[in-house]
């Protein structure tokens, strides 16, 4: 490493590494986070002292998010009307309680009630503690059956990533965008007013500062409550750099790399533009030899790119699943930015690009509308569609396929598990049951998988036991020890129809000649690592049962939780080479 390499912007890697701007809801939520709560001796209470260890090894205990779903608690919430789920986005936690007839039908939209709240995570009753405390809440919820309510739960802090939670609640919980609520009880008891809040500012729906936003507060059945729709979205945070890590990743070799480089030369975008409808915008993309166009479905938005010239040939797709809904006209850049390699190779007329990803598999079904539309406006070729997302959007890319096996050609989950959890100790965003897995192994889905060396849970080797370093992160126990991701990756061999391995086979990998198994802890016959923008990527191709490659695992050395340039070409380099045939469902590989 060069520490004296430096490129045009450099310095912004040590500028805050927060947002482009904060919104002024920001500083609203970090005050929140700061107050004293009453707890009313919950913690003292002896009833509420259970052992953790014990609690971890119930059926009901929920991996992902660190807490006892106790059966009779939800049991009582459903019949009181009520959904219940605890959730994680992150390393924030949070729970939903939202009105069940609503939930299931999807037939109508309620008011949003968000609530900020703090808990000890190594507590794995943080959930019903909050339930607790939260009492009289959860009884008029379930009494009146006219609101969502979001707890958003914070490790002793403001929580950072509500305005992802609020998406998730107005896409999936029935809530009405325009009648998004924030909880200022806690404020009022404490006697602080919002005009006291350094850096808050309040406007109306047209956008004018409201001189005093203490006056703007209002009474839902009896709770002191601000309106913060529109108002909730927070511009993009522009320095990917510290993204969630094992604790091994070493920050100064990817600033002063060309990953580096090609990285922050893809966020400027997030500082010459404010909004995806700007003009400055659409020219900025002409100029670049691109097509840009938006359009709905079902009153969603998605965006697409394709080349000016396309040489009228059909051009292969690739979706990538990232938020790009309203109202958020900054998400857009947001995904313009974390996928940049995909707008060049549009660009030079290789492919078009679709930008699109809603929170739940159902809602992202909308991708095969997406598909037969852009193909009537487009010169698309339906034959060659290629999916890819990146952490929660990489489970949802898997879940589409699984769904929807004759649309796509190819994957490429991006920052996820080789391995295939089981789903008593699954973390990812679509638990794989054993259902599931067997319908994967009726199918013949070509997969790319490419995570960082450095991820949170120590992705790989397989043969090595993971280690927690942010808080918040739940690594621990059996999926975390090495016998555990052995048996995940056993299953994820299953599921892609490829050949058993023992574990005896998977540990002796430690001792390999080639750097690439021993890096991956994957025995194949076909590895190679490979050197790109300053890092060692290690690949690996496992041969199915029927002899074709079709599954192939890459991490790159060095790097945490976030996407890269180098991720995002290692992915289309694997993808580009199949098609799927329409009429028959087999996958094509191409010359």
């Amino acid at each position: 490493m060069n520490r004296t390499y430096c490129y045009e912007h450099w310095e912004r890697w040590e500028a805050e590494p927060r947002a482009v701007e904060r919104a002024p809801i920001e500083y609203l939520v970090q005050a929140l986070g700061e107050l004293p709560e009453e707890r009313e001796g919950i913690d003292s209470d002896p009833a509420w002292q259970r052992d953790p260890e014990e609690l971890k090894r119930l059926p009901d205990y929920h991996y992902k998010t660190g807490c006892y779903d106790d059966p009779e608690v939800v049991a009582r919430l459903h019949e009181g009307g009520l959904h219940y789920e605890s959730l994680e986005i992150g390393a924030t936690r949070w729970l939903v309680l939202a009105p069940r007839t609503a939930w299931e039908r999807q037939d109508r939209r309620v008011p949003l009630l968000v609530i900020f709240h703090k808990e000890c995570y190594d507590d794995p009753l943080w959930n019903l503690k909050t339930l607790w405390l939260y009492r009289d809440y959860v009884r008029a919820a379930a009494r009146q059956q006219d609101r969502t309510m979001i707890f958003i739960v914070s490790n002793g802090g403001p929580a950072q990533v509500f305005s992802s939670m609020i998406t998730e609640g107005i896409q999936n919980y029935c809530a009405d965008r325009d009648r998004i609520y924030i909880d200022l009880s806690n404020l009022v008891r404490c006697g602080k007013r919002l005009g006291e809040i350094a850096g808050f500012q309040y406007a109306d729906r047209a956008g004018r500062t409201v001189a005093d936003p203490d006056g703007c507060i209002e009474r839902l059945d009896g709770i002191p409550v601000l309106n913060f729709s529109w108002r909730w979205i927070v511009p993009w945070r522009a320095h990917p750099i510290d993204a969630a890590s094992d604790g091994t990743a070493d920050r100064q070799w990817l600033i002063h790399s060309e990953t580096g480089r090609k990285m922050l030369l893809a966020n400027q975008l997030a500082y010459r533009f404010r909004s995806c409808q700007d003009e400055d915008v659409q020219t900025y993309w002409r100029q670049m030899g691109l097509r840009y166009g938006c359009h709905y479905v079902q009153q969603e938005r998605w965006i697409i790119f394709t080349p000016l010239e396309t040489q009228a040939k059909r051009l292969p797709v690739v979706v990538c699943l990232s938020e790009v809904a309203e109202p958020d006209d900054h998400a857009p850049i947001a995904a313009y930015c974390e996928y940049r390699v995909y707008c060049d190779i549009a660009a030079q007329g290789d492919c078009a690009v679709i930008f699109f990803a809603m929170e739940s598999p159902r809602l992202n079904d909308l991708i095969c509308d997406i598909l037969q539309d852009a193909a009537k406006r487009y010169p698309l070729d339906l034959s060659r569609v290629y999916l890819t997302g990146h952490s929660h959007n990489g489970h949802f890319v898997q879940e589409f396929a699984r769904r929807h096996p004759d649309v796509v050609a190819c994957i490429a989950p991006l920052g996820n598990s080789p391995g295939l959890p089981n789903p008593a100790v699954s973390h990812e965003a679509v638990v794989v049951d054993d259902a599931r897995a067997a319908q994967m192994e009726t199918m013949d889905m070509p997969t790319c998988i490419v995570c960082g060396c450095c991820e949170v849970g120590g992705m790989v080797p397989i043969y090595q036991t993971a280690h927690a370093f942010q808080a918040g992160i739940n690594v621990e126990g059996y999926a975390a020890s090495a016998e555990g991701k052995i048996a995940m990756w056993r299953r994820r061999l299953q599921a892609e129809r490829c050949p058993d391995q023992t574990a005896e086979e998977i540990l002796a990998t430690a001792y390999s000649p080639n750097k690439a198994i021993r890096a991956l802890g994957i025995p194949t016959d076909r590895a190679q690592t490979v050197w790109l923008d300053g890092f060692e990527h290690y690949i690996a191709d496992l041969r199915n049962v029927d002899g074709r490659y079709h599954f192939r695992v890459v991490a790159i050395e060095n790097m945490p939780h976030m996407t890269l340039p180098s991720m995002h070409l290692c992915a289309w380099n694997y993808m580009r080479r199949f098609a799927r045939d329409r009429k028959t469902g087999a996958v094509i590989e191409l010359d």
